[in-house]
């Protein structure tokens, strides 16, 4: 069976299913250059001019009601540009969908699966609009049932409000749109450091340390009642409000007998994903994130490259340069796992500094360290994780002499390596920790401020050409471009 599905709305994606594993997944920003983007017309072309045009079943989720009106335009694009037996609309369904992309990634043989985002699916019921906004889940193999779920309806007064758009609300008071949650959760770890703060960012703080701690203490609540209704010891959380780090961190100190998996792509663009589980007889979890399609060869006429090793890349970075990594296939999420990165020393002294300007990105933002496996107890206080792939939580550190991956409140979100994940990234790290006895690196997304992920070689180097970027290393063929 061979699944095409897609998600159209904000972050609108795309996931190819053959035979229960994904086997490509495709976020429409990542081609329009535009963050948060609902084109999914440009994921369409950009699978007909890769040749993936054949599929048993076409899968499309839409977000709003209104949306209908696309669905003959689609039906007549897929009958013209692809060969389909089937296609199925859906629009009810957002949460179950989040829960299927969690629980059936987590490798659990059950679950409670939690989820929690701005707002789901709108159903209309008795003149009113009711709209998803907390849902709980008991999932077993391939069955997941409803536990419980709140729903908030327009028109109406006094209605709960999510966990979810507590964050996108402040966000767009303080100007940064509905998408700026993560640096409300970076600006209200501010709190008690209020001598480290710009006076730009000091008057939203205690506002920021406010959303940040309420939604906090709701979100334990509710794993504290809802654990007591079913017999697992297994946690899957997704839903936008998963990407919040900090809070994944709380929940392992308050449930410590509890195992937690938190869905790599819990937003929204992980909904194509959790769709195509839904509807396959077999879903797999993903054997990794790295899910684009692959750059098969690279053109470095003009461009100014030299062939390096490990140990060379390594020196470059001890030198205090940002060096660019690009490999292999682009990662799912809004997460830099080492395929399309940034990295830098982080022994740096105002190394945070020095990268938040380079990227176009606000003082107060702190950065991701990845840290070689076996070195990631000594480094830090990891609250029972064996391993932490996708960067799902930011963890109290233990040693210093890392202070471009340490935040004001001595956490750093962590991203553990092991040569398994990725060989090409793990290698350099270890390159690095034989000169400087320091086996992380700080790891941030490639893209500048305001951008998605860098996705294919041309990108890369545009995204060079406009920034103060020097270098960009192709361990594949060995490569290292300057500019």
């Amino acid at each position: 069976m061979r699944i095409l599905s897609f998600f159209i709305g904000h972050d609108a994606s795309a996931t190819i299913l053959e035979n229960g594993r994904v086997s490509f997944y495709m976020s429409a920003e990542r081609i329009t250059r535009k963050k948060h983007c609902d084109r999914i017309i440009e994921v369409l072309k950009y699978l007909y001019e890769h040749k993936q045009t054949k599929f048993d079943i076409v899968l499309v989720n839409l977000y709003r009601l209104d949306d209908r009106k696309f669905e003959d335009p689609l039906r007549k694009l897929f009958k013209e540009k692809f060969q389909i037996k089937r296609i199925v609309f859906d629009y009810e369904r957002h949460h179950i969908f989040h829960a299927y992309s969690g629980f059936c990634n987590s490798k659990f043989d059950d679950a409670l699966c939690v989820v929690l985002d701005g707002h789901g699916s709108s159903v209309s019921r008795d003149g009113k609009l009711h709209t998803e906004i907390e849902s709980v889940y008991y999932a077993k193999g391939t069955n997941i049932e409803e536990v419980s779920k709140r729903y908030s309806l327009t028109p109406g007064d006094d209605q709960p409000i999510s966990v979810g758009y507590k964050f996108e609300r402040l966000s767009k008071q303080i100007g940064w749109n509905w998408y700026g949650a993560g640096k409300v959760m970076g600006l209200a770890q501010y709190k008690g450091y209020e001598n480290k703060l710009d006076d730009e960012w000091l008057k939203h703080l205690d506002q920021c340390s406010e959303v940040q701690r309420d939604t906090q203490e709701e979100v334990i609540t509710l794993i504290q009642k809802i654990t007591q209704k079913c017999d697992t010891k297994n946690i899957v959380l997704s839903g936008g409000y998963g990407l919040n780090c900090v809070s994944n961190y709380e929940y392992l100190k308050h449930f410590p007998d509890y195992n937690f998996y938190i869905d790599p792509v819990c937003f929204d663009a992980g909904i194509s994903i959790g769709q195509a589980y839904y509807h396959s007889e077999n879903p797999k979890p993903m054997q990794n994130f790295y899910v684009g399609l692959r750059e098969n060869r690279y053109n470095l006429d003009g461009l100014n490259h030299k062939r390096v090793s490990y140990s060379d890349v390594a020196d470059i970075l001890c030198g205090g340069e940002i060096v660019a990594l690009f490999q292999g296939k682009s990662e799912a999420g809004q997460r830099a796992l080492g395929n399309r990165s940034l990295l830098f020393d982080p022994r740096v002294e105002n190394g945070r500094d020095i990268v938040n300007q380079i990227k176009q990105r606000e003082s107060f933002r702190p950065f991701a360290g990845t840290v070689l496996l076996e070195d990631a107890h000594e480094w830090f206080d990891m609250r029972g994780l064996k391993e932490c792939e996708y960067m799902q939580y930011a963890v109290r550190v233990k040693k210093s002499g890392i202070n471009s991956v340490v935040h004001v409140d001595n956490t750093c979100r962590v991203q553990t390596i092991t040569k398994r994940q990725n060989k090409h990234f793990y290698n350099l790290i270890k390159a690095f920790k034989q000169k400087t006895d320091v086996p992380i690196l700080l790891n941030t997304s490639f893209n500048l401020g305001g951008e998605p992920l860098v996705e294919t070689f041309d990108d890369a180097i545009n995204t060079l050409n406009n920034s103060h970027i020097k270098h960009l290393y192709l361990p594949e063929i060995g490569k290292l471009i300057t500019c």
